[in-house]
């Protein structure tokens, strides 16, 4: 639910490695302000409605974006104090910013040059939740299917197996229809689905994440030709990089009992203040690996 704009640098370096220059960070960022629905920023939502918007958020996108309700926090007094400590411990980390130049310049300007300048210090992080609760393509696809069922068809239990190419022109898929025919579902079907086909009208849009889009340009003919070949797959692009240096984005929460007083917060690293008072203890919290830890009232 996070939603963070990368660094300036970020983009900008994906444009020199890739000598495209579409991926420069002032050409991205047209993406976002269409992306973005933000908010958290009132005045500065009706300042960018009149034509000014030097932050350069989005005010009419369909992703929704709003601060964290803080109220829980505020009131119990053992969170306030775990944020306003990992605060100053960051803080005497990494520096601290240049608050002169900060008084000297407006809001706007700041959150400008954070992602300008890539600047690292203590900041909310927007979410992407309307009320407080959780939006994201899931509701953008299902609002588009209800207002235009002539433009938007989702089809359910259907597995695409291969995209088809005439010559190296993507030109659909092929897909499987049947229910659990994901051999990696936990209770996957022992039958093959019936086999279909999808045509584009433009072109073909593959969404399936870190491992199963490569893997999916692999069975299609897109990727190493050694492993292709050894997997006897036609090969109709050789490139070595597709399914090489994977990486995706898990947390794995861990949640232990430990017999210390309730609300007491546990910190990763021993020497730190908050991991000496519980010393003392009483019953129950709740940790986590993260640097900080959630605390259970």
């Amino acid at each position: 639910m996070i939603f963070a704009y990368p660094h300036n640098t970020d983009w900008d370096e994906l444009a020199d490695l890739t000598g495209d220059p579409t991926w420069r960070a002032d050409h991205m960022r047209t993406y976002f302000q269409r992306l973005e629905n933000c908010e958290h920023r009132t005045w500065e939502r009706l300042r960018g409605k009149l034509g000014w918007n030097p932050s350069r958020h989005g005010w009419g996108g369909w992703l929704n974006v709003e601060k964290a309700a803080p109220e829980e926090a505020i009131r119990d007094r053992t969170i306030r104090t775990l944020i306003f400590d990992s605060a100053r411990e960051t803080l005497n980390e990494i520096g601290r910013a240049d608050a002169g130049a900060d008084r000297q310049s407006g809001r706007s300007q700041r959150l400008a040059r954070v992602v300008r300048d890539a600047e690292v210090g203590v900041r909310y992080t927007p979410l992407t939740t309307k009320n407080h609760q959780r939006v994201g393509t899931r509701e953008r696809l299902l609002d588009v299917r209800d207002r235009h069922p002539d433009k938007l068809k989702i089809e359910m239990n259907a597995l695409v197996t291969r995209v088809i190419f005439e010559g190296t022109r993507a030109v659909g898929v092929e897909y499987q229809k049947g229910d659990r025919l994901y051999r990696a579902d936990s209770k996957p079907s022992a039958n093959d689905g019936e086999v279909r086909q999808a045509r584009a009208g433009r072109e073909v849009i593959l969404a399936g994440g870190a491992f199963n889009t490569p893997q999916l340009l692999m069975l299609s003919g897109v990727g190493p030709e050694k492993v292709l070949n050894q997997h006897k797959i036609k090969i109709v692009a050789p490139l070595d990089g597709v399914g090489q240096n994977l990486q995706d984005r898990y947390e794995v929460a861990v949640v232990n009992r430990m017999n210390f007083p309730r609300g007491t917060c546990w910190r990763t690293r021993r020497s730190r203040p908050t991991t000496r008072r519980f010393a003392s203890g009483r019953t129950t919290a709740k940790a986590s690996t993260s640097r900080t830890a959630r605390c259970c009232r």
